[in-house]
């Protein structure tokens, strides 16, 4: 992984496959991959920071990696994990995430 990878995957819980459905993919959750084993994520209980050694995956799962192709220059990388550091602790919002779903700008 490299710093501002989105890692995208789903689980089995009955809010993923809500989300799976709503959106009509086979994904329902996002992560950003900060620093060696760190990433950054929201879920009902808010943004968090997270230990990639300590995230499990089910088989059945799927499981995705996003990186622009011509990859990340030091600084672009920096500022994404810099915008995702800062939310750290904040709540997470429902009405954003409904928003990104449906083509609205979320600030």
């Amino acid at each position: 992984l490299a710093r501002g990878d989105i890692i995208l995957t789903t689980s089995t819980a009955t809010v993923s496959k809500a989300i799976r459905l709503g959106t009509k993919s086979d994904i329902s959750h996002a992560m950003v991959y900060v620093q060696h084993c760190s990433v950054i994520d929201a879920t009902s209980e808010g943004v968090h920071a997270r230990n990639t050694q300590r995230l499990f995956f089910e088989g059945e799962c799927a499981l995705h990696v996003l990186r622009l192709k011509a990859g990340l220059t030091p600084e672009q990388a920096e500022q994404v994990c810099q915008f995702v550091r800062q939310r750290v602790g904040s709540e997470y919002s429902t009405r954003e995430a409904i928003k990104t779903v449906i083509g609205g700008a979320g600030q």
